[in-house]
């Protein structure tokens, strides 16, 4: 027995270095092919990065485009809206200045034929005024200009939203001033009438 692991022993002793230098070669070469891998994927990922790079930098001045457009088509919605609101409200202006045209006919034909108007003109000549108010109004309606390239697209939004809100503002002021107007030439007409009675 003892000769047997004596045996055993030598055989493993002399066949060790036939096993090692067996598995050498195999391990030097998978290190070799990973080092080859790794520099041929390195350049690999290199122009993966850079393309990824371009994308996003293309993506991000395209969204500022976009941004930009959108921004554009909003203000000239705005612009044509505000403008037929403005179209509006100077053919209303027109509609009353000829109804006071008329107004101020008839009185003259009713003072030639001798009665006493004062009021009426008193009351005309406030209507008048009345409507001279108006069309200041109507001609104050103005949509500011938000084109700031250099703000960022919340800010031009936000900029947006304050000039729209006060283009609103200025349009229900020269509503309301034409309504105003409106009335100021009825009363006129109802003291006309009072007085033909």
């Amino acid at each position: 027995m003892r000769n047997k692991l004596l045996i055993s022993f030598i055989v493993l002793v002399l066949i060790t270095p036939y096993i090692s230098s067996a598995q050498s070669p195999t391990k030097e070469r998978e290190v070799e092919r990973n080092r080859d891998m790794s520099s041929s994927t390195e350049p690999k990922r290199e122009t993966i990065r850079n393309k990824i790079e371009e994308k996003r930098g293309e993506m991000a001045s395209s969204t500022a485009e976009r941004m930009q457009n959108v921004f554009g088509n909003i203000s000239n919605r705005v612009q044509k809206f505000m403008q037929t609101q403005k179209e509006r409200f100077e053919a209303a202006t027109n509609r009353l200045e000829k109804l006071a045209s008329r107004i101020e006919a008839r009185i003259a034909k009713i003072e030639a034929a001798g009665t006493d108007e004062s009021e009426s003109k008193d009351l005309l000549d406030e209507a008048k005024a009345k409507i001279e108010t108006a069309k200041t109004s109507i001609t104050l309606i103005v949509f500011p200009s938000v084109s700031d390239s250099s703000s960022s697209a919340s800010t031009t939004a936000e900029l947006m939203k304050e000039a729209f809100q006060t283009t609103k503002e200025q349009i229900a002021e020269a509503k309301e001033d034409l309504k105003v107007a409106h009335a100021a030439l009825v009363d006129v007409i109802n003291s006309l009438k009072s007085n033909d009675d």
